[in-house]
């Protein structure tokens, strides 16, 4: 299992993401797992997809035909 040290918590998850996630709350000190697929899902959906509608509401239309 391996960990990442956030600025306020704590992630162990397995390398591939599969299984649980457990993320430690450093403050309070408690846990929550999460399933891996499950957080994957999230970060894909919240983040990238945000970043690429993001950059293609940036272009031009000769930007956008080119694609």
């Amino acid at each position: 299992m391996h960990s990442f040290d956030g600025h306020g918590c704590t992630f162990h998850y397995n390398s591939d993401f599969s299984g649980e996630i457990v993320i430690h709350n450093i403050k309070d000190d408690k846990e929550i797992f999460v399933d891996g697929e499950d957080l994957l899902k999230f970060v894909a959906y919240c983040y990238i997809q945000g970043k690429r509608i993001e950059e293609i509401e940036q272009m031009t239309y000769k930007d956008l035909l080119k694609r």
